[in-house]
């Protein structure tokens, strides 16, 4: 038993250090839809620290962003402009020092009803 105990709790502790580095922002809402999803990807070169950034603008309202690092890598992911609530987000993610780096990024939002209901008129 305490050998299980033992191997649960490094277990959980594998599992925190490996997503340390993720980033989560927002909650997913009834109705949103994932507007963007990207990879971001780059090959390791010995002594450098791979850099990614990537932007999205969307007609509705962001809701909620994900981005996960791929099992081994562990880039620091940050948002460098908007975000949750705003029409537009860019996020950075930076690989440690030789590695390279692979990320999961989605972007869920809602429709912009307001927005939308603008449109209609200019487009009748």
């Amino acid at each position: 038993m305490q050998r299980f105990v033992l191997l649960a709790i490094v277990g959980f502790c594998l599992a925190a250090y490996a997503t340390a580095d993720d980033l989560r922002l927002g909650e997913r809402e009834d109705g949103d839809v994932l507007v963007a999803s990207r990879r971001l990807f780059r090959f390791p070169v010995p002594g450098k620290s791979m850099v990614a950034k990537s932007g999205f603008n969307t007609e509705g309202r962001i809701t909620a962003v994900s981005a996960v690092n791929a099992p081994g890598k562990a880039a620091t992911i940050n948002v460098v402009k908007g975000g949750v609530g705003t029409r537009t987000i860019v996020v950075s993610a930076v690989g440690e020092l030789g590695t390279g780096l692979d990320v999961q990024l989605d972007v869920y939002a809602v429709e912009d009803k307001a927005a939308n209901a603008h449109n209609r008129v200019i487009l009748s």
